[in-house]
């Protein structure tokens, strides 16, 4: 097997991962200079020769690691709208201060208080994603919450969304609705939808 090869495998690299790989600060820094890697950050390195499509949620975790998907970026992860922005919504801590983001993908930063950034984040860690994101309630509230500044329309279809999917928990987003303080709006939206 090649060396270009190896870098075939997965999208993202770590310094440790590199280290483990056997790969000097010499050698990282060839790799560089031939195209195989790019550094993003002090951390991480992108393979310019990976061949599959990486999703793009993995870059928060890379510039952002306390970044959670949030809003309509997460309403089209769920699959409950078709409507992507141009722009990847991510929550971060209040107090946190963010100053490097990638020219790509854009990234549109929010600065949810307390619980409303804390509670109900989902960890996916699979083979090739490795990002945060609310839970699919947390969505569905967050979305209600921001619903001034949400097509109406994208409203309904994440509402019906959530509402035909079968993994759906009636009882934790009525809970979560209560406790975020948006319960009202919601038990507004369900009784026209069911």
């Amino acid at each position: 097997m090649e060396m270009i090869d190896i870098f075939k495998e997965k999208p993202f690299y770590t310094k440790p991962n590199l280290d483990d790989m056997g790969f000097s600060w010499y050698q990282i820094k060839k790799l560089i200079e031939d195209g195989i890697l790019e550094k993003l950050n002090s951390h991480v390195y992108e393979s310019k020769v990976y061949e599959d499509v990486v999703n793009d949620f993995n870059y928060v975790s890379v510039f952002i690691p306390d970044g959670v998907i949030c809003k309509l970026s997460a309403a089209n992860y769920y699959g409950y709208t078709n409507f992507m922005p141009r722009n990847i919504n991510v929550a971060v801590p209040y107090d946190k201060k963010i100053n490097n983001l990638p020219d790509y993908p854009p990234i549109k930063l929010c600065y949810p208080k307390g619980n409303r950034y804390s509670s109900n984040i989902v960890e996916i860690n699979t083979e090739l994603d490795h990002f945060k994101i609310y839970s699919k309630e947390k969505t569905v509230c967050d979305i209600l919450i921001n619903k001034n500044k949400i097509d109406a329309e994208e409203i309904k279809n994440v509402l019906t969304g959530y509402l035909n999917d079968s993994d759906r928990d009636l009882n934790k987003l009525y809970k979560l609705a209560v406790e975020l303080k948006c319960e009202k709006t919601l038990r507004t939206y369900m009784e026209v939808l069911l």
